[in-house]
């Protein structure tokens, strides 16, 4: 039997962490968590480069490209976790 955890990658300081968003019993609830949570953090995003002054070749040049790339690659993914019910 499998499962599916939502992960998401946090970078710190040092290093990175993963942090558990939930475990689904099937594949399709998992990825539809995982869309909802890449819309929001898009959506954060967007926002924040729209209230951006001098993103082209301003202050917030490097601030803008940054933002591009956190948007082009999400932290979310999806985990494949195997339970053993040999038990039953």
């Amino acid at each position: 039997m499998k499962v599916y955890e939502v992960i998401e990658t946090r970078k710190n300081g040092e290093g990175t962490k993963e942090v558990s968003h939930g475990i689904y019993s099937n594949k399709v609830a998992a990825e539809n968590a995982v869309k909802h949570y890449v819309k929001s953090y898009i959506s954060r995003w967007a926002y924040r480069i729209a209230r951006m002054t001098g993103w082209k070749r301003g202050r917030n040049a490097q601030n803008f490209q940054e933002a591009i790339v956190k948007m082009a690659n999400p932290p979310y993914r999806i985990k494949e976790i195997h339970v053993n019910t040999s038990y039953r």
